[in-house]
């Protein structure tokens, strides 16, 4: 059975304004730079992976942010630029809920569905 996942990207963290200058600052609060520069979804199942290179404006793309639904998992491979593209398999770790990655142009994610892997 396949499922979809939200992948979307963005061009980095950016540090949450102090405003009230009686607020502790001894920690720095950073959150995704909205907008996304790029969103996309992706149907995932067991039957194959499902590699691709992400679509839109990745020149300045540094954040990949993958939501995966419900009690899903993924197991997935980040492809950097100019590497083998190998799809993800049961060698690869795995991933649910919501995560962040390190990304940039012209790397490829590959995903398959957790659950349907020996």
């Amino acid at each position: 059975m396949a499922f979809n996942v939200r992948l979307a990207a963005y061009r980095g963290m950016a540090q949450v304004q102090n405003l009230n200058s009686k607020q502790y600052t001894g920690d720095t609060v950073f959150l995704l730079d909205e907008p996304p520069i790029w969103t996309q979804t992706v149907s995932v199942s067991a039957a194959a992976a499902t590699s691709l290179v992400p679509v839109g404006d990745n020149d300045k793309v540094r954040i990949l942010h993958v939501e995966i639904p419900g009690d899903e998992a993924v197991r997935y491979r980040i492809v950097p630029e100019n590497y083998t593209v190998v799809a993800a398999d049961i060698d690869c770790l795995s991933v649910s809920g919501k995560q962040n990655f390190v990304f940039a142009k012209g790397w490829r994610i590959s995903l398959i569905d957790a659950a349907g892997l020996p």
